[in-house]
């Protein structure tokens, strides 16, 4: 049942995302969408996903995010970036990692399996290599990752 709530939340919100930009199709550029000259995308739309596995659902977060990978999004011309973040002494995989990270969803050849893949991402005050913790429960963080 939490599995289900979880993607079904994630699944309205894309869904969400596109009718917005089937709205006002001039916000469909590169530029208005990457809102940061740091992060280049090279493709027409970018889905964003804030994952917020920092309580006892994080297994399912991870499951998500490897789901994600699954996907060969190569000639779509869409990218996704994730905002995650994990809780410790819930799910062990991937180096247990127990921070806040930001990725760029590459595709994993091997298909669906439990190792993360995807490209680490420095901005929003977080880097490739540090251990940084921001609040997922705090506005200003939602309002940040839009705005990157």
């Amino acid at each position: 049942m939490k599995k289900f709530l979880l993607s079904f939340f994630v699944l309205s919100f894309i869904l969400l995302f596109f009718l917005m930009c089937m709205l006002d199709k001039t916000d469909l550029t590169k530029s208005s969408l990457s809102g940061n000259n740091d992060l280049k995308l090279d493709r027409e739309l970018t889905l964003m996903v804030y994952l917020d596995g920092d309580n006892n659902l994080e297994e399912f977060a991870i499951d998500d995010f490897n789901e994600m990978e699954a996907v060969n999004l190569a000639d779509t011309g869409i990218d996704i970036i994730v905002l995650a973040d994990r809780v410790p002494d819930e799910d062990t995989s991937n180096g247990n990692w127990t921070n806040t990270r930001l990725y760029k969803i590459n595709y994993d050849t091997n298909g669906y399996d439990s190792t993360i893949i995807s490209e680490r991402l420095s901005g929003m005050g977080l880097t490739t290599t540090g251990n940084e913790e921001l609040n997922m429960g705090d506005e200003a963080t939602l309002s940040n990752f839009i705005n990157f």
